[in-house]
């Protein structure tokens, strides 16, 4: 430390150095006084020049009289030789007031130049001085000016804000000045017009604005003497509308009616559309309304432009594309059967689409050939296959060909040999003849029978009586089989003959006499007739008479000769009947009832007998005569009847019904709640009139698939018109009464909304689209979904929704519109376009490898955050130096004194670590601890960790010679003693180290990950009170992750440092945190072919309250804490040339819960068992990337940790602790299972 001697001498020669320098010259000049007078017109002074031989400073000044409120005072100062000046105004007195000084500015090299504008803000007079300053040695020169003006006010109209103009709508309005001397030019000073607005010189501010808004903007005035005065304008243009569809529209087919609505927003609503240019496709037509409608007539790409106009005339214009694709046909060529050759040839037909043009056929098969047209001729065997086509035309493409097929087989052939007949002896020769089949070989007979012989070619002869059989055959050919024989047998017989009578009709008495005839044999002997019967009788010649009602046979007979013998009798019998009858009677119609009325019947019989009547509805009518009795209203049955006589048979019954009819009633009215209602709705009908007490009944007459009745109630079912039938029943009293109402059932109007999910996607990546559709529309109706012209896909509705899954999006932004077509009840829709992002797949797999590696480390380094009971031990130990609470106050009525808890008790948990030392005085061993803690889960494998520090290693060494006494001091209840409490002093300064390893396996929808984690600490701290412990600590981390789904890998080396704490907050609760920040060196290998370099900078944040109480031996330890890390990687180009966007993954994690420890006293050692419950929730698990969707992130979710264990320290020092826990209570998506053994043994 210096003596008070040296500090006088030091201070001695400061002052005679300050001395020296406040003598040296600072300029080369004297300084200067001006004068300057304000008047109406412009005043001036100077230039005057101020010299400084620097460094130093030097100031002129300057006397303004005359000043008014509003005069501007310039000084415009230069820089003259030298350089590293500056050059200050200031007002120094004076009665006038101002802004704008005291002002300095920068004069640097030769020749720059600096403004200073004083601006009087009353009256009088003012004091200037312009100063000329530098800390650079050597002559510096600046000159400077003063001008005083007094502006004059120029006003300019009209005010703002100016009348409002349009967008795209011509604009006018001239601005005007005064006050100043004319004439005068206008400029725009200060902010932007509208575009497409200009000012002219003149001030007339016109044209048209292309851009809407309200636009804000000083005009200047300047007179012709150089006087400005400005105005602050705000013109407020109105936006124009602006179509909002999209171009390309989507295409039309040929012939189909096509439905397109332009859509447009912003301006005034009351929007018109007009075609401004180009032309739409044949047949279509653009209305006001925006409808594109009609049914299209010529194909091709059409441009044409659309205007909309809003009600305020602002309008816009947009191009757009429409393109009109040929309409499709097709063919239709039924099924061919098989043919056989020597068919005839056929006629092949097809129907062909909407072209017109002609369907031809063509074949290139052997078996068969066919003209254009269709004829088909079967040439061969074989298979025949025929094509028909149809072409295209400017509307229509080419159909797709048809071919059809069909089999010719070679043909069969057959005898047509007729059955001969039976031959008699002496019969002549004949011929017989057969048909043979197609191939045209000769049909050859033949026999082996000796009743007759025949010639090949069919001469028979007869030979003698007996039976004669021949055989027809024919050979085949190339293209015909052999036809099977046939043979035909016939006997030859003696001669004989045969008498002909044919069948007799029935008779009846009456009838006249009549001639029988029969034809006889060849011998020509007359045939001769004769009876039995007494029904009739006959003459030989055939004569016969008809004599009563009965049976009559007569028998017809021929002799024979030596020719022939006699021919066999034929007898032919036939009935003889009495005489038939008919009625006839006349129906009387439809009758209207009358009680005790009376129809009168004419009815006569064929056999002039008369009629007799029955009714058979006794209830309704009777009858008596030919007079018909009305009893009551309805169907009056009457039958007609005549018995017959001897002559004649009863007459066949005629049955006769007519109606006896109500009177009608009155007419009924009926009344519709509404005659048209939408498909889906009701309508009630009301029945009013009529007569009697018949009930109202409602039935669908016509249209049953447009309507639903139910009671009184019309319910719509379908689209189109329905007829309802309404009847009012009759009574005893009236008919029923019938009328009909007609109801008119029109279509549902409904909408489509579309959505995605997710939005942006990766190139690959299932999109799920949904479209939403408003009520009234089925489920099964099928939604279209398109982008641009091409069709994704379609989906059925079910409820409300239809859902289209696709990978097949292209890499960017696709506008995507999803439609139903009209049906049952309802109209199409087509939903506002959606723009679906794809992001490339490439940057995707790269994103997603880097989010899991560096969202796994975060995890990791959460899980592996440094063990912190080491810090409050510290603290407890120095209250316990101090004399002050150990930091686990007992509850009330607590026995245990603090004592027994201090000093270096065994019951203290073990150190982490192995070492060994001899100071050459005495021999110092540790216990060992072999922590190793193996975790079997969906996110970790195996584990190994490492812990120490100098305190503990100091702690264990100065305590092992009385280790086991105090154990057993302890187990006794006892204290130690305090000269051996007091060889461990606690030291304020502490080193430690601390170090985790993992080998583990994580199971994600992306891909099974395996992977090797390890980290280090190393720390440093210091007690700076009992209360307060603080300390910094660096960290090196290392990951390595490989994925068996890609093949991916990436690894990692991190750092990071920063300071951590403990406070005492109470003599039970501490509070503990830590902060940290460092970054990150990681290469990555997406699919394993190539390999990039990133890096990336992080930071963590964690702070907690642990409490600590004890009541005799139980030990309660609360805690709850935050932590939270974040890592942002950098966006860096890889090999591939893509840009990979920087990924920023955060994490968060509380825990809290309590725990319990309990000591048990046995013979052999001290028992402790122990029991923790902890929560543990992840919040803030975030990843992003710019411009792509990470498809899994940590989870977020709230999940509880059991622990339990075991503690046990032996008399003789060994100590043995043991854990486990499982952890995922309440957690569907993670489950952790570990255990943990600490020994420690005394090393001699």
């Amino acid at each position: 430390m210096p003596t008070s001697r040296g500090l006088a001498s030091s201070a001695a020669r400061f002052i005679a150095v300050v001395a020296c320098l406040l003598l040296l010259p600072t300029h080369g000049a004297l300084a200067a006084s001006f004068t300057l007078a304000c008047s109406s017109t412009t005043a001036s002074t100077g230039p005057h020049e101020i010299n400084v031989n620097g460094p130093g400073s030097l100031s002129d000044t300057l006397a303004i009289s005359g000043l008014s409120t509003g005069d501007v005072v310039t000084f415009n100062l230069v820089g003259g030789t030298g350089n590293g000046r500056s050059g200050t105004v200031s007002q120094t007195g004076g009665t006038a007031t101002g802004t704008g000084v005291p002002t300095t500015v920068n004069l640097d090299a030769v020749g720059s130049t600096g403004t200073i504008v004083y601006t009087a803000t009353s009256a009088g007079t003012a004091n200037m001085t312009i100063t000329e300053s530098t800390a650079a040695n050597g002559a510096h020169k600046m000159d400077w000016t003063a001008t005083c003006v007094r502006p004059v006010t120029i006003n300019l109209a009209p005010s703002s804000p100016l009348p409002g103009g349009f967008q795209n709508v011509s604009y006018s309005q001239t601005i005007t000045a005064s006050g100043g001397t004319s004439p005068y030019t206008f400029a725009t000073t200060a902010g932007a017009l509208p575009t497409g607005l200009s000012l002219s010189s003149g001030g007339v501010l016109s044209g048209t604005p292309t851009a809407s808004g309200t636009f804000n903007f000083t005009i200047t005035a300047t007179d012709n003497v150089g006087n400005t005065g400005l105005l602050a304008y705000a013109l407020t243009i109105a936006a124009a509308p602006t179509i909002t569809t999209t171009s390309p529209l989507p295409a039309g087919t040929f012939g189909s009616t096509y439905n397109q609505t332009l859509l447009a927003t912003g301006g005034t609503p009351g929007y018109t559309f007009a075609l401004a240019g180009g032309a739409l496709p044949g047949g279509l037509s653009l209305a006001a309304n925006g409808d594109i409608t009609g049914t299209a007539s010529a194909t091709g790409v059409f441009s044409f432009t659309a205007r909309v106009t809003g009600s305020n005339t602002a309008t816009s214009t947009k191009l757009f594309s429409l393109t009109i694709n040929k309409a499709d046909q097709a063919i239709v060529f039924g099924a061919l059967g098989n043919k056989t050759v020597g068919d005839a040839a056929f006629t092949v037909t097809a129907t062909g689409g909407g072209s017109g043009n002609a369907v031809t056929f063509a074949t290139l098969s052997t078996a068969c050939s066919v003209t254009p047209t269709g004829t088909v001729t079967i040439l061969a065997a074989g298979a025949c296959a025929i094509t028909a086509s149809q072409a295209g035309n400017a509307n229509y493409t080419a159909a797709t060909d048809v071919t059809q097929s069909f089999t010719v087989n070679q043909a069969a052939q057959t005898i047509v040999f007729g059955a001969l007949g039976d031959k008699t002896v002496g019969d002549a020769d004949f011929t017989v003849s057969a048909t043979g089949g197609a191939s045209g070989n000769a049909v050859t007979f033949a026999t082996t029978s000796p009743a007759c012989s025949v010639t090949p070619t069919g001469t028979v002869t007869i030979l003698a009586a007996g039976s004669c059989a021949i055989t027809a055959s024919q050979a085949g050919n190339a293209n015909y089989n052999a036809a099977p024989d046939v043979t035909q047998s016939f006997t030859v017989d003696q001669a004989a003959q045969a008498i002909v009578f044919g069948a007799l009709g029935n008779k009846t008495v009456g009838d006249a006499d009549f001639t029988v005839t029969a034809t006889g044999g060849g011998s020509g002997n007359a045939v001769t007739f004769a009876t039995t019967s007494t029904a009739c009788s006959v003459t030989p010649t055939g004569t016969v008479t008809i004599l009563a009602a009965g049976s009559c046979a007569i028998t017809a007979s021929q002799a024979g000769d030596g020719n022939y013998a006699a021919a066999p009798e034929q007898t032919v019998t036939f009935s003889i009947g009495a005489a038939g009858q008919t009625i006839s009677v006349t129906d009387p119609g439809t009758q209207t009832f009358a009680s005790g009325g009376t129809v009168s019947l004419t009815g006569t019989a064929s056999s002039g007998l008369p009629v007799s009547y029955a009714s058979t509805t006794p209830a309704v009518c009777t009858v008596s005569g030919a007079t018909v009795t009305m009893v009551s209203a309805g169907s009056c049955a009457i039958t007609a009847s005549q018995a017959g006589n001897g002559n004649y048979s009863a007459a066949p019954d005629v049955a006769l019904t007519f109606a006896l009819d109500k009177p009608p009633q009155l007419t009924i009215i009926v009344t519709a709640e509404r005659t048209s209602m939408p498909f889906g709705d009701t309508s009630l009908l009301t029945t009013t009139g009529g007569s009697g007490s018949g009930a109202v009944t409602y039935s669908i007459l016509s249209g049953s698939e447009f309507c639903r009745i139910e009671g009184g109630q019309v319910i719509a079912i379908g689209v189109g018109t329905c007829v309802v039938e309404v009847v009012k029943a009759g009574d005893d009293q009236y008919a029923a009464a019938i009328t009909t109402v007609t109801i008119a059932v029109t279509a549902l109007a409904t909408e489509v909304a579309l959505g995605s999910a997710p939005n942006p996607s990766a190139e690959g990546d299932e999109v799920t689209l949904i479209a939403s559709v408003s009520s009234g529309v089925p489920d099964g109706t099928v939604v279209t979904f398109t982008a641009g012209s091409t069709v994704l896909g379609t989906a059925l509705v079910v409820g409300g929704e239809a859902r289209l899954v696709t990978s097949a999006l292209p890499v960017g932004a696709t506008s995507i519109t999803a439609a139903i077509a009209g049906g049952t009840g309802f109209l199409g829709a087509t939903s506002d376009p959606l723009v679906q992002t794809v992001a490339p797949a490439s940057d995707t797999t790269t994103v997603e490898t880097i989010a899991s590696f560096v969202g796994e480390r975060n995890d990791l380094l959460l899980q592996n955050d440094p063990s912190t009971p080491r810090q409050v031990d510290r603290l407890i130990e120095f209250n316990e130096e101090s004399g002050g609470s150990a930091g686990g106050s007992a509850f009330a009525g607590s026995g245990l004194a603090a004592a027994a808890l201090s000093g270096p008790a065994a019951l203290r948990p073990p150190a982490i670590g192995d070492s060994s030392f001899d100071d050459g005085a005495r021999s110092f061993s540790h216990y060992a601890k072999l922590p190793f803690a193996m975790t079997g889960s969906t996110e970790a494998g195996t584990q190994l960790s490492f812990a120490t520090s100098l305190r503990e290693m100091a702690y264990y060494a100065e305590s092992h010679e009385a280790g086991r006494d105090q154990a057993a001091l302890a187990l006794a209840g006892g204290d130690v003693p305090g000269a051996q409490r007091q060889r461990h002093k606690p030291s304020r300064f502490d080193a430690w180290v601390e170090g985790h390893y993992a080998e583990f396996g994580d199971e994600r929808a992306t891909g099974d990950l395996d992977g090797e984690f390890a980290v280090a600490y190393a720390g440093a701290d210091w007690v700076i009170n009992p209360s307060i412990l603080i300390g910094v600590m660096a960290q090196y981390d290392w990951l390595s992750l490989s994925s068996t789904a890609t093949t991916g890998e990436i690894d990692g080396k991190g750092w990071m440092v920063g300071p951590y704490a403990t406070i005492k907050l109470s003599d039970n609760i501490y509070w503990q945190g830590r902060a940290a920040w460092g970054g990150s060196d990681n290469e990555v290998s997406p699919t394993g072919s190539y390999t990039d370099s990133f890096g990336s900078r992080r930071w963590l944040a964690t702070g907690k309250l642990v409490g600590r109480w004890q009541h005799g031996d139980l030990t309660f330890s609360p805690v709850v804490g935050l932590s939270y890390i974040e890592d942002t990687t950098e966006t860096y180009i890889d090999t591939l040339g893509s840009t990979i966007p920087g990924v920023r993954t955060s994490l968060g994690q509380a825990v809290f819960g309590p725990e319990f420890s309990y000591r048990l006293v046995t013979a052999g050692g001290l028992v402790e068992p122990r029991l923790g419950l902890q929560g543990i929730w992840n919040y803030s698990a975030d990843q992003e990337a710019a411009g792509v969707i990470l498809t899994e992130g940590p989870d977020e979710e709230l999940r509880a940790k059991l622990d339990l264990g075991l503690k046990y320290t032996g008399t003789n020092g060994i100590v043995i602790d043991l854990s486990g826990s499982y952890d995922g209570i309440g957690s569907s998506s993670y489950e952790a299972i570990s255990g943990r053994a600490a020994v420690r043994v005394p090393l001699e």
